[in-house]
């Protein structure tokens, strides 16, 4: 996989996880369905954070926890953010920097060693995990699932191409 790869599927995840909060407003603001989908989407977009800066990139977080709890505005914009945040750092990067190692500890505090590819892949996979379970919480709520395959973006990409 290279650069630019990874630059379309981080592209498809801010869609997905738009389309992900449209689903969750349909939902009323109080209900166990809304409150745990916003949770399981506030802890895609920090768990994401988590990986790009804390690992990839070494920096001090304090504070970033990976179960937040977002209103679904703030998850709106943290979705925009951590889109242009992967976008910049995507650009900023030659495709042989991939196979970097990284060096991290789990939050359980084991270390592991894993390429900056395979820590991209996680972030990608991890959230479409967890946009099936955020649809899953739409339903029974009674709201009507959106959407988030990587098929459906690709078909709208070439669409509008």
């Amino acid at each position: 996989m290279t650069r630019s790869d990874l630059e379309r599927f981080y592209k498809y995840v801010a869609w997905a996880n738009d389309r992900a909060c449209d689903a969750i407003s349909q939902l009323s603001v109080q209900s166990p369905q809304s409150q745990q989908a916003l949770r399981l989407l506030g802890h895609i977009l920090n768990a994401a954070e988590l990986w790009r800066r804390v690992r990839i990139l070494s920096e001090e977080v304090p504070g970033l926890t990976v179960w937040p709890e977002y209103a679904l505005e703030v998850c709106r914009s943290k979705n925009k953010q951590e889109a242009e945040n992967f976008a910049r750092y995507l650009s900023s990067i030659k495709d042989e920097d991939l196979q970097r190692l990284v060096t991290y500890n789990s939050l359980a505090g084991d270390e592991f060693k894993s390429s900056v590819l395979d820590i991209m892949t996680q972030v990608i996979n991890h959230a479409t995990h967890h946009r099936g379970q955020i649809m899953q919480l739409v339903r029974q709520g009674g709201g009507a699932p959106a959407s988030t395959d990587f098929i459906a973006f690709s078909r709208l990409a070439t669409k509008n191409a």
